[in-house]
């Protein structure tokens, strides 16, 4: 007897996207719009990832008590050059010796925000601070001289910006930020010293200073209208348009200060 033909069973074919060939296309469709969003979008959040851990850096930064960060005494600039401060910062057009210490949080911190490499403000205070209603803000006082400036002014700056990713110089847009002006004799000899937080209050900070060799200290306020108020402790102090002009000495301030002064003047401490 002849045998019966064999039956040959066939499975099914795959579906399409179990095929081989077609996950090769799917996983090269997504490996090309994983490179086009990266392509688009990786150097937003570079930038974000930098951005909030300089933050962090600012907000916890401290430097050792009785850090200088400034001074215009010629016996401390040799020690401070070599301890890695600056005599000849940029923009910075002194006949005299000075020395500056560069902050390199706040300087890359600055960086970040603005997209550029330009040399920031030096800063005598940098820290997380709150407003008195609660908000977290990055605090920084910078400094700096007038340019050829006859009244020998070291102007005092604040800088605040909010955290996380709605980071950002905080405030009026274009707003003078200026809030203390420290009017200097020609022989005088000061020293500004790195900025400590208040233990107690977050809204509270203070800078120490000397002037010709007396110990002083700046007190800072940080207000709800994302202004900074500074108050030195002693010296003559007029308040005027906003901001502070001060005589550490306590003698007059030019005329012109004191003839516009828009409110009485207070009287040396």
């Amino acid at each position: 007897m002849t045998a019966p033909p064999v039956q040959i069973s066939y499975a099914p074919p795959l579906p399409w996207h179990r095929r081989r060939a077609t996950r090769r296309i799917l996983y090269g469709f997504v490996a090309a719009v994983v490179v086009m969003v990266g392509l688009k979008y990786g150097p937003l959040v570079l930038r974000l990832g930098s951005m909030i851990y300089w933050q962090r850096q600012c907000a916890s930064y401290a430097s050792p008590a009785g850090t200088i960060v400034y001074s215009n005494d010629p016996a401390d600039v040799p020690t401070l050059r070599a301890g890695g401060c600056s005599t000849a910062w940029p923009g910075w057009f002194f006949p005299n010796p000075y020395a500056v210490r560069p902050n390199l949080p706040f300087q890359s911190l600055s960086n970040t925000n603005s997209l550029n490499a330009l040399v920031a403000t030096p800063v005598a205070f940098l820290h997380g601070r709150e407003t008195p209603s609660g908000g977290a803000r990055i605090v920084a006082i910078q400094y700096a001289p007038g340019a050829a400036d006859p009244f020998n002014r070291l102007f005092f700056s604040y800088y605040m910006q909010k955290t996380g990713l709605a980071g950002g110089q905080s405030g009026k847009p274009g707003a003078n930020t200026t809030a203390l002006e420290m009017f200097l004799g020609p022989s005088d000899r000061v020293r500004l010293y790195d900025g400590r937080p208040d233990p107690n209050d977050a809204t509270r900070f203070t800078i120490d200073y000397d002037f010709n060799g007396v110990r002083g200290t700046i007190d800072g306020q940080v207000n709800d209208d994302e202004t900074v108020t500074l108050t030195p402790r002693a010296g003559r102090i007029v308040e005027q348009f906003g901001l502070a002009r001060w005589n550490p000495s306590g003698g007059p301030l030019p005329e012109w200060v004191e003839r516009t002064d828009l409110r009485p003047a207070t009287a040396p401490r």
